[in-house]
This record gives C-alpha cells, sequence and structure tokens, in this order.
C-alpha cells in the first residue's frame, strides 16, 4: 500500500483553502443609532443617512431639533423621561411625511406657540404610530391631519398652567384612527375632532 505523504496533503488543503472564496459574512440591516455624544451625530442626520425600513435608537441625552421624517422609520428612545427632544420654545418638534412611520420612548418639550406649531404632526401620511412618549410644555401635542390607520397610545401629555399648550390631541379630516389610553392635562382642549370617519377614542384620562 503506497504511504501519503503528509507534506502534499498540507499543500493540497491550503491550496484549496485559497482557491475557494470565503462568503463574506452579510452587515446586519435595518437598526441605525443616533449617538449625539458620542460620534455628534443628530437624530435627523441619522434619519437622513437610513433606509427605509430601519430602527432608529435614540440614546439618553437632550436633543434640541426639529425633525422632519421623510422616510418609513421607527423612531425609538431609550427612556419617556430621558431621551429629550427640546425645540427652544420654537417650531414643531417632529414632522411626520412619510407611512408606516413609529415614535415611541420620547420625552417631547418647548415647542412654538401658534396653530401650527406642534410636538408631532402626521400630514398624510398613513400607518403611523406615536406610542409611549411624553409630552411637555407643547402647543399641540400630537396632530394627525389627512392621515389613515394611525395611532396615538400610551401617551403622558402635561400643558403646564403659563406655558403654551393648547391642544391635547387633535385627529383632523383622518380615516379610521385611533386615540386610546393617553394621559391628558392641557390648558384648553384635550382631544379633539374634526372631520374624523371610523375613529375610536377610548380609556383616555382627562384632566
Amino acid at each position: 500500500m503506497n504511504k501519503i505523504n503528509p507534506i502534499k496533503v498540507m499543500i493540497v488543503c491550503y491550496t484549496i483553502l485559497i482557491l475557494v472564496p470565503i462568503p463574506p459574512v452579510a452587515a446586519s440591516q435595518g437598526t441605525r443609532t443616533a449617538l449625539v455624544k458620542q460620534a455628534s451625530v443628530t437624530i435627523q442626520e441619522a434619519i437622513n443617512e437610513g433606509s427605509p425600513g430601519d430602527t432608529i435608537h435614540v440614546p439618553a441625552g437632550i436633543y434640541f431639533e426639529h425633525i422632519i421624517i421623510n422616510k418609513t422609520v421607527a423612531l425609538v428612545g431609550e427612556s419617556s423621561s430621558t431621551t429629550v427632544i427640546d425645540g427652544n420654545n420654537s417650531g414643531t418638534l417632529i414632522q411626520v411625511a412619510s407611512d408606516n412611520v413609529s415614535i415611541t420612548g420620547f420625552r417631547l418639550q418647548n415647542s412654538g406657540y401658534g396653530w401650527i406649531m406642534h410636538g408631532v404632526y402626521v400630514y398624510e401620511a398613513v400607518n403611523c404610530t406615536i406610542k409611549g412618549n411624553n409630552f411637555y410644555n407643547v402647543c399641540h401635542n400630537v396632530r394627525l391631519n389627512y392621515s389613515r390607520n394611525s395611532q396615538v397610545l400610551e401617551n403622558t401629555i402635561n400643558g403646564p398652567l403659563g406655558g403654551v399648550a393648547m391642544y391635547g390631541i387633535r385627529v383632523e379630516n383622518s380615516v379610521n384612527c385611533t386615540v386610546a389610553d393617553n394621559d391628558v392635562t392641557v390648558n384648553i382642549g384635550a382631544i379633539h375632532l374634526e372631520n374624523a370617519t371610523e375613529c375610536t377614542v377610548r380609556r383616555n384620562l382627562l384632566i
């Protein structure tokens, strides 16, 4: 019986490893993280650089921004008490202009004052969810306008005396939207529906 030369075996194996490429490991998709302190990235920059379908995780911190969401993303704050978007008493904090957007886990505070100043403004977008956020000193805290199948759930809205708060939640020109399980304390109006068709309002605490 012929003996197998171990050196030849090693050479053959080594050659195979060189000639047969190892397939690259696919990079994970669907998550972007905004890190202001660590990488000088704003939430808006993370949205701009992201792709439709991404989940953008935002660490605790204070973000002085006015944000426009123009693609399908999930915006997730670390905590609704420590992840703060502050409008610095001007403008709208978050404007949603894309379908299938969700916003959860933020404290939104200090918008501007006036009829077009909002905490979260959803305009001509469908299937959006605003859930588990804390609003403080915001003029029109959540407004759905020309929306369908959107939800405002489990938010805490506090309009302090002497602040800019006018309405807690406004649903206008919208179809099949749900407002449920929110705690609303504001100066003028808690929940306002206008030209709202087949919309549901339930289990909200209004003070």
